[in-house]
């Protein structure tokens, strides 16, 4: 482990209360595996709470009130199927107000400004930004539940896996630097992350 993930480590043991062995640090190399980590050293309180779907629900009413709901809304519905090719900027700004919670920045590529990939010596030295509206909605909450960690999760309290699943990431976002872009579950600390 290097300094980055052993501080990581260290932060994600204070905000879980938990202590886990260096030896079992050494295996662990994304999210994933750092919430099946966490999972052998605390217990959940009960009742258990669904995360996921307390926040889809405040997104399928937020645009619902906005009128931009049109099909039946699914975690695989994409995004850009919902928002208005035309206005989709104000639409954006909007849904963040309807849903009072702070939502993911657009990207350059949302706007049709493309980063073309930089190598030296055949090894990529940026990975293209995709469109965020080319996202799902799973990939919304996620995002949005990272964003608003504080407001939604009580790490005292953790009642789910997927709370489990939100704080470390949240703590990864903070302690990494990383653009919110790169970060999902199954995010390698040192590849995809750039941490140590």
């Amino acid at each position: 482990m290097g300094l980055d993930t052993v501080e990581l480590a260290m932060e994600i043991e204070k905000a879980f209360e938990i202590s886990v062995p260096d030896i079992e640090w050494e295996t662990v190399a994304t999210i994933n595996q750092t919430v099946e980590k966490i999972k052998q050293y605390k217990a959940l309180q009960k009742p258990e709470r669904d995360l996921f779907n307390e926040v889809f629900t405040r997104i399928h009413e937020a645009l619902d009130k906005m009128g931009l709901i049109r099909t039946a809304l699914t975690p695989e519905t994409r995004l850009n199927t919902i928002f208005p090719k035309e206005g989709f900027q104000q639409s954006w700004t909007d849904f963040e107000k309807e849903l009072d919670l702070c939502i993911p920045p657009l990207t350059k590529a949302d706007f049709g400004v493309h980063t073309p990939e930089r190598r030296i010596f055949g090894i990529p030295l940026n990975k293209p930004v995709l469109p965020f509206l080319e996202s799902d909605i799973g990939r919304l909450v996620y995002c949005i539940c990272v964003l608003n960690c504080e407001r939604l999760i009580d790490s005292k309290t953790i009642r789910s896996e997927y709370e489990i699943l939100i704080l470390v990431s949240w703590i990864t976002l903070e302690k990494s630097g990383a653009d919110l872009s790169d970060l999902y579950p199954d995010s390698s600390f040192t590849n995809d992350l750039g941490m140590d």
